[in-house]
């Protein structure tokens, strides 16, 4: 991988790194951080990758490290000021995804941190990043079947944390399912 195919990898997937970071993280300084972080290690590593799995899954594959070592290091520090935590996810909300109700994004984002670690990023880059689970299995360095039974966990955790309310407009009320629209790169996604 060469210094054009970086440039390259930032015009498509800088934007695409940020909203992985704040799910991540749950913290926008944190999301600048990691996208920052996530392009200078595929610079300095560019001479590495062997092109056995996509130069995307191979950026996502940093980038999650890089999210969760940040985070981590974060929590270690301090613990953020819950008003100012609020805040936070409800801009992360409006600029995710534009056109999903402003309420309803803040309180899946927020029940997102509520979500073990494993779990949340199983969920992100499954349903939310609509990535394949294979690369998924691969980014997070777990078996498959691992990253599906996370992310299933990880959904019904979402719907207990959120309630019976049915945050789907459209959902079938009489059939009594219900569904959760989280915010993602191109609308939202249904947990």
């Amino acid at each position: 991988m060469n210094d054009a195919d970086i440039d390259a990898l930032w015009r498509s997937y800088a934007g695409k790194v940020h909203a992985l970071a704040m799910q991540i993280t749950l913290d926008r300084e944190l999301a600048d951080d990691t996208v920052q972080e996530t392009f200078l290690a595929a610079y300095r590593a560019r001479a590495t990758f062997r092109g056995d799995s996509l130069p995307s899954t191979w950026l996502y594959r940093i980038a999650v490290r890089v999210a969760r070592h940040l985070a981590a290091r974060s929590r270690a520090q301090s613990r953020p000021d819950a008003g100012a935590t609020e805040v936070e996810l409800l801009d992360a909300s409006r600029r995710m995804s534009p056109a999903a109700d402003a309420e309803i994004a803040a309180r899946a984002l927020a029940a997102l941190a509520h979500l073990p670690d494993e779990q949340r990023l199983a969920l992100v880059l499954l349903r939310v990043r609509d990535l394949p689970g294979e690369s998924v299995a691969e980014i997070l360095g777990v078996p498959i079947g691992t990253v599906y039974s996370r992310a299933s966990l990880a959904a019904k955790r979402l719907r207990d944390l959120l309630g019976e309310a049915t945050l789907n407009a459209g959902g079938d009320a009489a059939s009594g399912s219900r569904q959760v629209h989280l915010p993602t790169r191109g609308g939202s996604s249904a947990v």
